[in-house]
């Protein structure tokens, strides 16, 4: 998430006049980025800025709305049941990327707070020992995270087989 700050900072400071919508803590029925609109040559321009987390669940909504209707990305009911635990199911994973994330950026913001070993040589070796768990925690994310994402991109392929 802090790349993804940056690339919107990258971008506002392009557009500084761009419309911003952060929708990662408020997500739209699952669906969280950061939109910024843009003029340009007189013309509104969306730009979505998402991690791949975020971007490989919009595509399987993408998908799925192909294929059942592109209201379920407005919370419309789908015309099926088992459409509908399907789309269930998909909230529940949006819900496991915010956690992931919100961790994440905690495990940034924890990690950018070093101690130099001249300033306290006892409070950096905690620190280091500290640091180390950290990194742990951090790997656990990473494979929690890209089981997430085998597990939508799976499913995306699985649907888009079921478009042919």
């Amino acid at each position: 998430m802090s790349d993804q700050d940056e690339a919107v900072e990258r971008i506002t400071g392009i557009f500084p006049e761009g419309d911003v919508k952060d929708r990662r803590s408020n997500p739209n029925h699952g669906y969280r980025a950061v939109h910024i609109i843009v003029k340009v040559d007189g013309f509104s321009v969306e730009i979505q800025v998402r991690t791949d987390l975020q971007d490989i669940w919009a595509q399987v909504m993408e998908t799925l709305g192909d294929l059942v209707g592109k209201e379920i990305r407005y919370g419309v009911a789908p015309p099926s049941e088992s459409a509908q635990e399907l789309i269930d199911g998909l909230m529940l994973q949006s819900e496991s990327i915010t956690e992931i994330e919100r961790l994440q950026r905690e495990l940034d913001d924890l990690s950018s707070d070093l101690v130099s070993p001249e300033q306290d040589d006892e409070r950096y070796n905690e620190w280091q020992d500290f640091l180390g768990a950290l990194d742990t925690l951090a790997d656990a994310l990473a494979i929690r995270r890209d089981r997430l994402r085998s597990r939508l991109e799976d499913l995306l392929d699985a649907l888009e087989g079921g478009r042919d």
